[in-house]
């Protein structure tokens, strides 16, 4: 008779990490928020709610802080919670503001968060050192701007839009911040492209550079 394999066991220690369930807590605050604004119920729910899921993510992902200048793990993180405190950030500043052109910052900062940081992070986990120790051969190893600090703008310039929507607030400020949250994302991608296209270029002449040095292995 054979025996079925047995599913691995689970621990209750490890049950919050395979449901997701921080991610999921602060979808719910960033779902209140919104719920909040859409319901016309005044500035307190909102702030206080957008305000605690800003906070719970940010504590929730302290492991990727350290670094955040080289890393891109910390690029891509709740973003379905903080695209819906940026949505509803958006319908409270819209509620309070006269112009339709308050509204493209907010917007803007809406497409970085769900599309421009996957698009970075990704960019950046395809430009990977390419060499070392080669003599006469520079190599661009060390990202100038990374995915991480185009991801803690965006954090950054989000905190200032909840600030913008609140009676009395700046709400020139949400555009001004998104601006340079775009500036910052598209120096992130030029310089993973840049990064990619001198490793592609490394590559195809490699076996130039090997037959000039002339090495006894080569690690590849």
């Amino acid at each position: 008779m054979t025996e079925l394999p047995r599913s691995p066991e689970l621990s209750l220690s490890e049950l919050p990490s395979r449901l997701e369930l921080p991610a999921l807590a602060v979808n719910l605050i960033a779902f209140v928020a919104l719920a909040a604004a859409l319901g016309g119920a005044g500035p307190v729910p909102l702030t206080v709610c957008a305000t605690l899921a800003i906070v719970a993510a940010i504590w929730l992902a302290r492991a990727d802080l350290p670094g955040l200048w080289r890393r891109a793990r910390f690029a891509d993180t709740f973003t379905m919670g903080r695209g819906m405190v940026a949505i509803a950030a958006t319908v409270a500043l819209h509620a309070r503001s006269s112009g339709s052109l308050t509204l493209i910052g907010p917007l803007v900062l809406i497409l970085l968060i769900v599309a421009g940081e996957p698009v970075a992070r990704r960019l950046g986990e395809l430009a990977v050192p390419y060499a070392a120790g080669l003599p006469g051969i520079h190599t661009y190893e060390r990202p100038w701007v990374s995915a991480g600090t185009s991801a803690l703008v965006n954090w950054l310039a989000l905190t200032v839009l909840v600030v913008a929507a609140v009676p009395g607030g700046p709400t020139s400020a949400a555009g001004i911040a998104a601006g340079i949250a775009a500036v910052v994302l598209v120096a992130c991608v030029a310089d993973s492209v840049f990064r990619i296209q001198a490793r592609r270029s490394f590559q195809r002449r490699l076996p130039a550079i090997l037959a000039a040095v002339k090495p006894t292995f080569v690690l590849h």
